[in-house]
């Protein structure tokens, strides 16, 4: 997470648990996906791949399954409740 958001959450917020849930690497690998599909049609660029740990091509799309879709909920609905 860029140190920015994380020092603004810590202090608006004042929750280690919200804090904690927001450094959650698989919650930035979400929300970076996220707007690469929003605005790069889910096709990986070199911004995307700078801001994640992310290995795909360059060019190629992002692609999911049921089981991925299924976790990325749960982690949301977890968000949420941390929220």
């Amino acid at each position: 997470m860029n140190p920015r958001i994380q020092k603004a959450t810590d202090s608006v917020f004042c929750n280690s648990e919200l804090s904690t849930s927001f450094r959650n690497k698989d919650f930035w690998l979400l929300f970076q996906r996220r707007n690469l599909i929003v605005h790069r049609r889910g096709v990986v660029d070199q911004a995307y791949i700078g801001q994640t740990s992310d290995n795909l091509p360059i060019g190629s799309r992002l692609l999911f399954n049921s089981s991925y879709a299924k976790n990325c909920l749960i982690l949301v609905r977890d968000f949420g409740v941390s929220f």
